[in-house]
């Protein structure tokens, strides 16, 4: 891992330790159980990456991994976000959403004059990688529009809810919590079989692919784990911004590997 800021770094520390934990514990008592007679096979139609005014939740375990893999452009692109029950993480934003953070910067950052110069800079960058950047709409900023297949332009470093997804969804997947988590975690089963975040095409469950259903489960088990930790987040990180350390700490690196083409 490269060398981190000690914010960054203690807080990457702490999360690493209370999520394998916590991960072991789901482990333990088989919480994720995979329906292998579902079929699916993506078809590119790319109606996942549309983020719903959301963003793409990032956690601390997919910063690590960005980190430890050299995506350092993605971790330039996060920001602030609140999930749909009010709790304090960081997200990828939609087109949109990126277009009007840097709308907004005059005025939320009218004391940082140089660090609104980098996010420029890196908006540049992006719109080099992404053309399809200049549309304005709910897909991710990492999203290209135009490309008929591997629309993904980060893939490989993808976060966790985009990895799971749809396995993550109602009878591919099923979340059985034993009594003694439910009061320590206060999480829930499934209750509905109809899911209003199923994007997929049908036609996408009537063909079958080869499936690694074990690193599927894992992945389920880590996005159940991550929604946990979001909603108690210690004082002494709940009053940093991440998102604008990370930026701090790879702009630089991120505008260099570009200029090498790399």
């Amino acid at each position: 891992m490269p060398l981190l800021p000690h914010p960054i770094k203690e807080w990457l520390s702490f999360y690493r330790q209370v999520f394998q934990n916590v991960f072991r514990e789901f482990e333990e008592h088989k919480v994720v159980v995979i329906d292998r007679t579902v079929s699916f096979s993506c078809s590119d139609c790319g109606r996942c990456c549309f983020t719903q005014d959301m963003g793409t939740f990032v956690y601390p375990n997919d910063i690590e991994r960005m980190i430890n893999g050299g995506g350092f452009l993605p971790l330039c692109c996060i920001f602030p976000q609140e999930d749909e029950w009010g709790n304090l993480s960081y997200a990828i934003p939609s087109k949109r959403e990126w277009y009007e953070t840097l709308q907004a910067l005059p005025e939320t950052m009218q004391d940082e004059p140089i660090l609104i110069q980098a996010y420029l800079q890196m908006d540049h960058a992006l719109s080099k990688l992404n053309p399809d950047l200049k549309i304005l709409d709910e897909s991710c900023i990492f999203y290209a529009n135009s490309k008929p297949q591997n629309r993904c332009l980060i893939y490989e470093y993808r976060p966790t809810g985009c990895r799971v997804y749809p396995f993550d969804r109602f009878k591919i997947s099923r979340v059985q919590v034993p009594p003694e988590l439910i009061e320590k975690y206060q999480i829930l089963g499934d209750t509905s079989e109809q899911d209003p975040f199923l994007y997929c095409d049908p036609a996408c469950f009537t063909q079958s692919s080869t499936l690694k259903y074990k690193r599927i489960r894992e992945d389920i088990v880590a996005d159940k784990v991550n929604a946990i930790l979001s909603t108690d987040v210690p004082d002494e990180f709940a009053e940093i911004d991440f998102s604008t350390e990370l930026f701090r700490a790879f702009h630089h690196r991120t505008l260099e590997s570009k200029d090498q083409g790399t």
